[in-house]
């Protein structure tokens, strides 16, 4: 999606959705685009490499596991799994 004058950075996007400073996000996009996670497009948006999308889809997999480990022997509902895989899973 192209760019529209006035809209927020990619920074500024990423840390409203996480919850952390503008700063945060700025030198976490920059230390994903330096390990060849993340590379900008054509109107500065990210895009996973196929090393990142690998990496990415570990990280979920992962996720799914923990979730599935939570709910299927240790009783948690799926809510309360997401939440504690999430936690698990750092």
């Amino acid at each position: 999606m192209p760019a529209v004058t006035g809209s927020p950075t990619l920074a500024s996007r990423v840390a409203e959705m996480l919850g952390v400073s503008r700063a945060s996000a700025g030198e976490m996009l920059k230390r994903l685009e330096a390990d060849g996670l993340v590379e900008r497009g054509e109107h500065k948006e990210a895009i996973l490499t196929p090393a990142g999308r690998e990496r990415a889809e570990l990280v979920v997999r992962k996720h799914r596991i923990i979730e599935r480990l939570l709910t299927d022997f240790m009783g948690y509902t799926a809510a309360e799994a997401h939440v504690h895989a999430d936690e698990l899973g750092a």
